[in-house]
Parts: C-alpha cells; structure tokens; sequence
C-alpha cells in the first residue's frame, strides 16, 4: 500500500479585547464590524478548529454589552463552521477565567470549549483518516491559578533551596510553563500532531507602545520551552508575528492604539499535512510534514530564521500560515503639522475622514481652539498632542535624572526611594483591593515586593 497524506487547519486568533474604549471612544460598533468578517472568513475557509487565545474582554469584570457581543459572536461563529470543528477559548491576563467560563458546561455540547484551569489532558483531539491531532490549551497563569492547578495535580511546591534566587524559582512564568511542560511531555507521543494554545508573553517578542514586558523579566517565557510542539498558537501581544519557527502570535484582530494603526492586523489559518504510513494509522508527531508561507498579496515569504519554504530542514520542516487581514470600521491615523497644514489638509479631500484620528500639532505655541477647529474637519477626531509641550516635559524628565544622579547616595536619594516603593505598594494594594473587592492576602503581597525589591536591585 501506498503511503498518503492528510491535512489540518486551523484559524488562530486572540486579543480580541471585546469592551474597549480608545481616548473615551466606545469601540463597540467597530468591533462587531471585524468580528463579522471573522465569521465570514471561518464561514468560507471551514477549518478544523478555531483557536481563541485570550484576551476575549478588556476588562475582569465585562460591561453588558460586551457579554451580549461575545456571545452573539460565539453564536454566529458557531453556526458557521462544520459542527465537527471545536472552537477553544482560553482566558488572558485581561480576562476573569471564572466569568468567561460561567457558562462551559452548557456550551461543551455544542463543540465550544473555555478552557477555565490549567489542565495536562488535550482540550480536543481531531482525527482524520487516521491521523490525531490533539489541541492543548493554557489560559494565561497567574501565581493563583497554578498554586490550584499544583494542588490538584499533588506536584510539591517550586522550591530553589534556601539561596536568594529562591522566590525568583518559584514565582516566575518559566518556572510554571516549565512544570506543566513537564507532565504533558510523555503523553505527546499518542497523537500525530500537537498543537499548544498559550497566552504569555515569549521573551524576543516585539512589543507595541502600549505594551510593556512584566517587572524584572520575570513573565518572559523561553522560545525553547515549546519544543516538540508543531505549533504555537499564542495571544497576549497585539503584533503579528513569529517568534520562531511554528510559533506564532496571531496579534490582535484590529488596532487598540494609535501606535498600533500601521500595524498588519487579522488572524492566521494555519495548515498541516502530514504523512500517513500505510503500515501506520497513527504516526508520531516526528513524521509531521508541513509547508509554510507568509500569504501577503499572495506571495510566499522565506521566513528570517533561514528556513528553506520549500524543503525546510530536518528540525524544522517547512509548514504553511496564511495571513487574513481584517479590515477595520475606521482606521486609526496619526497626523502631523501645524494647525494651519492640518485644516488645509482636511478642507481639501472631497469628502470628510471618517477615520479616529489623533494629531500632532507642531505650533510653537499653543491654540486653545485647535481641538475645535480640527474637530469640524475631522468628525472623529479623539486625540491632541502638542510637540512643544512633549519636548518640554522631556527636558524636564533629563533634568531631574540629571539631579538625582548628582545626589546619588544621599540622604535625600535614599528617601526618594523610600517614598518611591511605600508609593508602588499604596497603588499595588488599592488596585488589588478595587479589582478583587478585598485586602491582598500575605502570599500576594509576599510575591509583589519579591519583584518589586527585584527591580530596584537591578
């Protein structure tokens, strides 16, 4: 018997961040706009199965509305694809896990799968002439979720020891991802091909100007602590991009920011092929052979870390991602100049700019009026920023580093920096108390001044 070939795909996705509000602008109507195009393209390309990795809402607690948008998107997205294709949700940083799976039990019927816990079974296992494609899922893991998920699963508490790298073993996401890498490890081997949803932040990966990299690095997750898997399928960065070969942020299906607005942004469908051993129905996840392109105005694209398109490599063999562009309701646009240019600018298109627009005034003085005047040319204007008042402040910024680094060792140094970290914890405390409606208990805090004494060590 001859050998054959089957084939997966998948549509991969995250960030959605359903509630969103830019500079006091409700975002809702523009997110249904790209939300419908998602179930459109899921409607024509009918993968396998829809992976959404976190980040659903933009808030713990989501507004109404925001309910209602997500799960008319569930619905429709459900009514779209083959009833066979599981559509897996995880949650992310920005979610509450026990508020996005409220209603899990009710929705696994129907092949809708929120993944509320840390777990080191498959969320679903495809299978196709043989062939078993097993999907794992983690939502992002907070200290919490993996002190339950350690319990439950009877793992000893993460100890390094008595030496002072002790918290830092046993708080950070490495340490976490490395645990439960650990025990699905062994059970990989079942299936032909696995694939890892995830929502954490790589280190390597490029971040936008509203993202920043968690306190002292302690969040960053090695690229290499995902070997073995044939994809990555990863949300928490708003970029779309590959961190290395097989894994993948999806970034967010439209922009969330201003700095976000030149951004390529909408989902991956990714595809696996892999090959079938007439004397095997189930081969191991080694003899995946896969294709991969970079589909921009149908082009294939060698991706930067040398890897031949066409043939790949014995690690790496070559597997193929198709970039879908969402197109958004209105994009968001930066305009620079004065405010004469800018109005001049604007009085001459044929028709207004329906676009979100923040502008940058290069006046050397101030204009009281500007937002006024700039607003009847441009309906949607949501933003003023002003280049003499920007280098103002950050002259300002250079001088008092400039001081600080003079006083260096001082009295006064020193209770700067007290008041800095009694400052940091006050807001820690208030925030946590806002957010939980509750203190922060000892192991929470015990875990926020261990980073926190860390970055000030650094």
């Amino acid at each position: 018997m001859k050998n054959r070939t089957t084939s997966f795909s998948l549509l991969h996705m995250a960030d959605l961040h359903i509630g969103k509000t830019l500079k006091g602008k409700d975002l809702a109507e523009d997110q249904r706009f790209v939300l419908n195009q998602v179930v459109a393209q899921a409607g024509r390309l009918a993968p396998d199965a829809v992976l959404i990795c976190g980040d659903v809402f933009d808030r713990l607690i989501p507004s109404e509305s925001s309910l209602v948008l997500f799960g008319r998107f569930l619905a429709d997205l459900r009514t779209a694809l083959p009833s066979e294709a599981p559509i897996v949700v995880l949650p992310g940083n920005h979610d509450s896990s026990s508020r996005l799976a409220y209603a899990a039990e009710l929705l696994k019927p129907v092949n809708i799968h929120i993944v509320d816990r840390i777990d080191t079974e498959p969320v679903a296992v495809l299978e196709k002439e043989g062939a078993r494609l097993a999907i794992w899922a983690l939502p992002f893991i907070s200290h919490g979720a993996f002190e339950i998920f350690r319990q439950r699963s009877g793992r000893a508490a993460l100890q390094g020891g008595d030496s002072e790298e002790t918290p830092r073993k046993r708080l950070c996401q490495q340490a976490y991802f490395d645990t439960i890498m650990e025990m699905i490890q062994p059970l990989r081997s079942r299936y032909s091909c696995n694939v890892l949803a995830a929502h954490c932040y790589v280190a390597g990966a490029q971040i936008s100007e509203t993202e920043t990299s968690y306190i002292g690095g302690a969040e960053a997750v090695s690229a290499e602590t995902f070997a073995g898997f044939d994809y990555v399928a990863l949300g928490h960065l708003h970029r779309m991009q590959e961190i290395a070969p097989g894994i993948h942020y999806s970034g967010a299906p439209h922009a969330m920011d201003f700095s976000e607005g030149e951004q390529q942004k909408g989902m991956l469908h990714v595809e696996l092929t892999m090959e079938i051993h007439a004397d095997k129905c189930n081969e191991p996840s080694n003899s995946l052979k896969k294709v991969f392109a970079t589909d921009i105005a149908t082009t294939v694209v060698p991706q930067s870390a040398g890897i031949d398109s066409q043939s790949g490599t014995a690690d790496h063999p070559p597997y193929r991602v198709t970039q879908i562009t969402l197109h958004p309701l209105h994009r968001l646009k930066r305009l620079r100049g004065s405010l004469e240019e800018l109005l001049r600018r604007g009085d001459g298109l044929d028709q207004p700019d329906e676009d979100y627009i923040e502008a940058y005034l290069t006046d050397e003085r101030q204009i009281h009026h500007a937002f006024d005047d700039l607003i009847k040319v441009y309906p949607n204007m949501l933003g003023l920023r002003w280049d003499v008042l920007e280098r103002k402040f950050a002259t300002m910024k250079g001088e008092e580093s400039d001081t600080a680094c003079a006083t260096s060792g001082s009295a006064g140094d020193a209770e700067r920096e007290m008041t800095s970290r009694d400052r940091c914890i006050q807001h820690f405390r208030a925030f946590t108390s806002y957010i939980k409606d509750t203190e922060p208990d000892e192991d929470l805090m015990e875990t926020f001044l261990s980073l926190l004494d860390e970055e000030v060590q650094a």
